[in-house]
């Protein structure tokens, strides 16, 4: 946690009055004492807010309330109280049970929450330093590449300046090994964390006593001289939910196949306090999310030579050293590093030559909102370790299903529906179960889907489509200076079915930079027509990748297997050979393919 926000926390403990006492209770003369019944759970990823009930009797003098029960796992500092009007608290504070024997117990439960926030913080920063260093990886990659293609065109019209060209060739080396460097750091440091993490939990486990035992009370101070209702509201930590879905695809022997999608909630409870017939509600969000916006900067750039340090930037310091209490310094660090990343990728932007460039923010795979799940009835959660499993929805989705042959990655056809998310609510990320026709077909990720918005999942391979590829010919001219080939390809579909089977076939040819260097051609004289399909023509075609929608008769096997054939032509300057320069883009295609094939942002699937 920021220092603003530690400030701003402080400020907010003294105001609302909530003190931490360490003493042993007795009964006082007038106290009245109330378990109260739990009502409301709110699980989060994490922790849970429980909403704990407390029926005041009417009386005309102040009354202290003793509330008795509260769980070992209470985030002390998250208590606070509402109530119904005529009934007012004065004050309200947590108290141990236990430190009349250990005193110092909770000042070190205390230190080891505390600490714990502070590594999560910091897990959290260096987990983020990891990402921002593999993209300067990356970068430093298509450096090298963009300078080798400069060095080639040197030597073609003998300029070649061999001193910048070593004086970047030792600048990308320093730099590669210092990143490196710094990644390794930067993982091991990750991991120590996670291990301080894990000790710091099991620390405050065996402090917090054995499971089951109750180990605060709240003190309350209520007028209320008609009676009323006071709601104990306060966090519990060891709560965590996951999503778990099954999708199942049956095709009955008349009508179209049918899809059903069950969500499920797997969760843990270990709170020190059994759930009892409440009204529940599973998010994905958390108390402490923040509402604003990231925030923009200007870019600021300058052209230096290769080799060349940047100059210091003589740009007035505007973030100052000592920040007003009101200002969250870790929103502040966390817009100064998402403008680094912005900055990174603009500057690429304008150095690499590749034709096609598409990145996403780093916040796309995250859930779509923050979505909520109420159930319908009351529920019961009992206490303890254990995994339980909670129904959160079912429904049908509306789609067909189609095979998909991709020879260049596979031997086989695999099978992959295309679903509508009708289910009326946006579909977080999580697991699925997999089942064709009552067999289980495999395990893939529902990516965060919008309600309405498609969803792409896949059913595994279907080793009756079965395919190869071909290189049936390779014809080479010069024309002038330039070296022309032309590739004829055989795609081979067998389909041992008894029926026509409707395929979309994928291959793929080159894409090359604006600058003319390479030509790539397709010859769609000699070929089917592409797909139509305004998704695959908008995001696929113009990366390369090409798609046909055929139908494969039923039972071409063999002599008989279906032939596909295509061609496309490549031309360079025939003192030039072809490389491969997407390799540090290979993952960011991956993600960007994931995130936007579904039908727009999410929806992608078999992950």
């Amino acid at each position: 946690m920021g220092t603003g926000s530690s400030k701003m926390a402080n400020q907010l403990l003294f105001k609302a009055t909530i003190i931490i006492a360490v003493w042993q209770i007795h009964p006082a003369h007038g106290e009245v004492v109330i378990d109260g019944r739990i009502d409301e759970v709110t699980v989060y990823r994490d922790q849970a807010r429980v909403v704990r009930k407390l029926d005041i009797p009417a009386g005309a003098n102040l009354q202290h309330i003793r509330v008795t029960g509260l769980p070992r796992q209470i985030e002390i500092r998250s208590a606070f109280t509402e109530s119904d009007p005529g009934t007012n608290v004065r004050s309200m504070r947590i108290v141990s049970k236990q430190a009349r024997v250990n005193p110092e117990l909770m000042q070190r439960i205390e230190q080891l929450t505390k600490k714990k926030s502070e590594l999560l913080q910091n897990l959290h920063t260096q987990e983020h330093h990891a990402k921002a260093i593999e993209q300067d990886l990356l970068t430093i990659e298509k450096l090298v590449v963009f300078s080798a293609d400069k060095v080639q065109q040197n030597l073609d019209r003998a300029t070649l300046d061999v001193q910048s060209v070593t004086a970047l060739a030792d600048f990308t080396m320093e730099r590669r090994r210092k990143l490196a460097t710094e990644l390794l750091q930067t993982q091991t440091e990750i991991q120590k964390l996670n291990k301080d993490i894990h000790e710091n939990e099991q620390q405050q486990s065996r402090l917090r006593g054995n499971h089951g035992t109750a180990a605060y009370e709240a003190m309350i101070a209520v007028a209320s001289p008609n009676g009323g209702t006071v709601r104990l509201v306060y966090d519990v930590s060891k709560v965590n939910w996951l999503p778990r879905y099954s999708i199942r695809s049956s095709k009955p022997e008349q009508g179209e196949r049918r899809f059903t999608l069950q969500l499920d909630a797997i969760l843990v409870q270990d709170s020190g306090e059994p759930w009892d017939d409440v009204s529940m509600t599973l998010s994905t969000s958390s108390p402490e999310t923040q509402a604003a916006r990231p925030l923009l900067t200007p870019l600021r750039v300058q052209a230096v030579n290769p080799g060349e340090q940047p100059a210091a930037s003589t740009e007035p310091v505007t973030i100052a050293s000592h920040l007003p209490d009101w200002l969250d310094e870790d929103k502040l660090q966390r817009n100064a590093r998402l403008n680094s990343v912005a900055n990174q990728r603009q500057v690429d932007e304008l150095t690499t030559v590749a034709e096609v460039q598409r990145t996403l923010a780093e916040d796309a795979g995250d859930n779509l909102s923050d979505e909520t799940y109420g159930m319908e009835k009351r529920i019961q959660i009992t206490d303890g370790p254990q995994l339980q499993t909670i129904a959160i929805l079912s429904t049908e989705l509306q789609g067909q299903m189609h095979h998909v042959v991709t020879p260049l990655l596979s031997s086989f056809a695999f099978r992959e529906a295309e679903l509508t998310n009708t289910a009326g609510r946006n579909l977080i990320a999580g697991d699925a179960d997999v089942y064709l026709d009552g067999d289980f077909a495999g395990r893939t990720i529902v990516t965060p889907t919008a309600a309405g918005q498609k969803l792409t999942i896949g059913f595994g391979a279907d080793r009756k489509i079965r395919t190869r590829r071909e290189l049936l010919g390779k014809q080479e001219s010069v024309q002038g200076g330039n070296r022309r080939s032309t590739l004829q390809h055989r795609l081979v579909i067998t389909n041992y079915h008894e029926a026509p089977v409707d395929i979309r076939l994928l291959d793929r040819i080159p894409i090359t930079a604006k600058d003319g260097s390479i030509r790539v051609e397709l010859d769609t004289t000699t070929t089917a027509p592409l797909s139509e399909d305004p998704l695959y023509v908008r995001m696929q075609r113009p990366t390369g990748v090409l798609r046909w929608d055929l139908q494969i008769p039923a039972k071409r096997f063999g002599s008989d297997a279906f032939d596909h054939e295509y061609a496309y032509s490549i031309e360079l300057d025939r003192q030039q050979t072809i490389v491969s320069n997407d390799i540090a883009n290979t993952l960011g295609d991956l993600q960007f393919q994931k995130m936007n094939m579904g039908g727009g942002m999410g929806g992608g699937g078999n992950f």
